[in-house]
């Protein structure tokens, strides 16, 4: 029995592969990098797939935050303490999760827009090259953090006429009190501010709405993509609820640039499945 895990900031999709049946779970979300062990220790062992006694033999989890072997070794600790040093681990980051789904054995420029993005170049077995992500305060072009932060910040800086600044403010029940408390004082300010992207997405046809999520897009793709030299000859792909919901905008801004044939998926866990029923 082995257990798949798409794991991000906010959520984590758990696909349990028994013989021929795959059966679907959701956890909230584990990234080393802003929780500790204790604490995904804990969402182990209130998973519904841990609670249901399964026998699991081998867990393969691609996650967000893992770019090092601490990270990694976090993770691998924390099954391990769950299911028993019995079980097969194998951790991997989010990017090598997201170039499986995408290209399975080919090469491309995986892509991730969700909570936080990131971006490499796979070569049909491995990561070869990443431009560093940065995380939510330094990076994250185009991601769901940047895109809320890039929307309170025109809100409250009133780059928004009065009237739609009201509008949203009123029938979104926000207040500069209320973000800034978000942000600055209650935990996982990144969650928070890409849980805007929801209101943003609600006000799309408004053009400088509309304006900010492109502007966040060209950050993304002159910071991150346009800079492998591998863009000429392999194909580009996007994983994540940012780049689902907003692939309109996102392929205008990739057209730019002559990028087209693009695949977009909003979640990369049963393209996952495929992958290791073909490879295993």
């Amino acid at each position: 029995m082995v257990l798949l895990a798409d794991g991000g900031s906010t959520k984590v999709d758990w696909r349990l592969i028994a013989g021929g049946k795959v059966s679907g779970y959701q956890t909230q979300g584990i990234n080393p990098f802003i929780i500790s062990e204790e604490v995904i220790v804990d969402i182990l062992s209130q998973a519904a797939w841990k609670k249901e006694g399964h026998c699991i033999d081998e867990v393969h989890f691609y996650g967000a935050g893992l770019a090092t072997d601490h990270a990694k070794g976090i993770i691998q600790k924390s099954f391990v303490k769950v299911l028993g040093p019995q079980v097969a681990v194998h951790v991997n980051d989010d990017l090598i999760g997201a170039a499986r789904a995408l290209f399975g054995n080919q090469q491309g420029i995986a892509c991730i827009l969700g909570t936080g993005s990131n971006s490499c170049y796979y070569n049909g077995n491995g990561v070869v090259e990443k431009i560093p992500a940065l995380g939510y305060i330094l990076g994250d072009e185009g991601s769901g953090a940047y895109l809320g932060k890039q929307f309170v910040n025109a809100l409250l800086k009133r780059d928004f006429t009065v009237e739609f600044t009201n509008h949203v403010l009123k029938n979104e029940n926000l207040s500069q009190d209320q973000i800034l408390e978000g942000v600055y004082k209650k935990p996982f300010p990144n969650r928070y501010l890409a849980s805007l992207t929801q209101i943003m997405n609600k006000y799309i046809d408004n053009l400088q709405v509309r304006a900010l999520v492109a502007d966040s897009f060209e950050a993304f793709l002159s910071k991150n993509v346009l800079k492998y030299p591998q863009i000429k000859d392999c194909k580009v792909g996007f994983v994540g609820s940012i780049a689902f919901y907003f692939e309109e905008i996102l392929l205008e801004a990739l057209a730019k640039y002559h990028i087209q044939n693009v695949k977009v998926i909003k979640a990369p866990i049963d393209d996952l499945v495929t992958y290791h029923v073909s490879n295993h």
